[in-house]
């Protein structure tokens, strides 16, 4: 037990399983760490930092429970953004809304009401609610995220302004730049080596953005002839030097339906080949360029589930211009979801 601990060792533990959390590191470890600890005065930290780990492990209901607790407790930006993140991952729009209600009428709820709205396609709304934010903070959140919006939309012109925008050596012009990458990626732009060298790999500390910007490097060097077999060693890579259909089938049974504690599951009875091949025939209206090609495509029936919410709508992801699909997985379906909502308010 950790109980008699002083206050400068506790801070030192928390930052060191901090910096794993955010790498998804040591996950199962450090949470048997945390539920150990018995310190009042860091209790807050320490259940953000457990309610966290069980995200990062799929433990959605376990996560959910701890940042509900929390946010009654004190409606805070980083718990307000777990539990929207959570909450729309799972397709629960109206609860979603709910907690971003508690937060006080400020610039964070603003930034969240439009995070909602970005979220289930209503970009519009989503960017005049981000374009209320004035505090410096929260204004660079909102031009990194209206930058998304306009690139959602593929309207790349708006979407680089807002980017360009963005301070140096901030976590959202990290972000921003692999966004100008996959603009860049899609115009075959000539800027793209530029972009490459303004991206700071060892300072920047977000691994899905990392991750990200190593896929969009890749693409690029697949594309120029410079990919070699000493970078296949991921699957991504891989699939881009020797495109492989039952490798690409093989990565997605083994990530999405035999990891049960994996975000996005399909139902364990449902056929991937067939469902792979439906997907093939329907690659009609792309969402997003870049790395990789994005598609959207319901399926005629429910095939997957996200916090036991059935769900029929798969995203997918192609080798950019070609049908060559790299993996699929179900994803929320918030038209359908929002088309519920209008019913049961007609009904009332």
């Amino acid at each position: 037990m950790y109980r008699s601990k002083g206050s400068n060792n506790i801070n030192n533990l928390l930052n060191r399983i901090e910096k794993d959390i955010t790498n998804c590191k040591n996950s199962r470890a450090h949470l048997k760490t945390l539920q150990e600890l018995n310190v009042p005065y860091f209790n807050y930290r320490i259940q953000n930092d457990i309610g966290t780990i069980y995200m990062n492990l799929g433990m959605f209901d376990d996560a959910l429970k701890c940042f509900e607790k929390l946010i009654k407790e004190d409606p805070s930006y980083h718990t307000a953004y777990k539990i929207t993140k959570l909450l729309l991952v799972s397709g629960e729009v109206d609860k979603a809304k709910y907690f971003v209600s508690l937060l006080p009428d400020d610039e964070n709820r603003y930034y969240f009401e439009g995070y909602i709205e970005k979220a289930v396609g209503n970009y519009d709304k989503a960017i005049e609610k981000f374009s209320k934010l004035r505090f410096t903070l929260m204004e660079v959140k909102g031009l990194l995220q209206m930058g998304h919006c306009y690139k959602n939309m593929f309207d790349y012109e708006s979407a680089k302004k807002m980017y360009n925008k963005l301070p140096a050596s901030t976590d959202e012009k990290y972000e921003s730049l692999v966004a100008l990458l996959e603009i860049a990626l899609d115009e075959n732009d000539e800027n793209i080596n530029k972009l490459i060298k303004q991206f700071d790999v060892d300072n920047c500390k977000l691994y899905r953005v990392l991750k990200e910007y190593r896929r969009c490097v890749s693409y690029y060097m697949y594309k120029n002839n410079k990919l070699n077999s000493k970078m296949s060693k991921y699957y991504f890579e891989g699939q881009l030097l020797k495109y492989n259909k039952e490798k690409a089938i093989k990565h997605i049974q083994d990530r999405h339906v035999k990891k049960k504690d994996y975000r996005f599951q399909f139902m364990e009875k449902v056929d991937i080949n067939e469902i792979f091949n439906y997907c093939l025939d329907h690659l009609e209206s792309k969402i997003s360029t870049g790395s990789s090609d994005k598609y959207l495509i319901d399926y005629p029936s429910d095939i997957g589930f996200l916090n036991n919410n059935k769900t029929n709508r798969i995203y997918v992801s192609t080798i950019p211009n070609t049908k060559n699909i790299l993996t699929l997985y179900p994803i929320v379906n918030y038209d359908r979801i929002l088309e519920k909502e209008k019913d049961d308010e007609n009904v009332r």
